[in-house]
């Protein structure tokens, strides 16, 4: 578990403050909510999670790499990994939301309606913050296949 956490530091560090600062951000009513309470997240979502699938089957491809290899042997892909993962789960987990509460008639009160929409945000935007770190990790990869296959590493 150590190990785990050690290698995932700045995973679990990203994630508790992008939960929190949206949270926050949302709470504080800083964000115009009539445009937050009208958007369709679920296509975004299912957009923003099939480019992180994407990234984890580019990754999963380049495995056979001998640098990839050796990264992966010594834990140096298992944040470029978990990054994707957690990404993926903020943006099902806010589609899948928003799927629930708009399409199934709830009783609940205007409060717990906004509550629940401002969750689906929040999901949401920590979902595109993980999807940005995970894209410059797929980069980062990427150049150093190509370096190595050029033989400059």
């Amino acid at each position: 578990m150590n190990t785990f956490i050690r290698r995932n530091k700045l995973n679990v560090a990203l994630l508790l403050s992008c939960l929190i600062t949206f949270t926050i951000v949302i709470n504080k009513q800083l964000l115009a909510q009539n445009e937050i309470y009208n958007s369709n997240f679920v296509s975004v979502n299912s957009i923003f999670a099939g480019f992180l699938f994407t990234s984890l089957g580019i990754i999963v491809g380049i495995l056979d790499k001998e640098i990839i290899v050796f990264l992966d042997k010594h834990g140096y892909l298992d944040s470029y990994i978990n990054g994707i993962i957690i990404g993926l789960i903020m943006h099902i987990l806010s589609a899948v939301l928003e799927l629930l509460f708009s399409n199934i008639e709830f009783t609940v009160s205007r409060d717990t309606d906004i509550f629940i929409k401002e969750i689906v945000f929040s999901l949401f935007l920590t979902g595109l913050v993980f999807f940005i770190k995970s894209t410059f990790n797929v980069l980062k990869l990427i150049r150093l296949i190509r370096k190595y296959n050029k033989g400059e590493i």
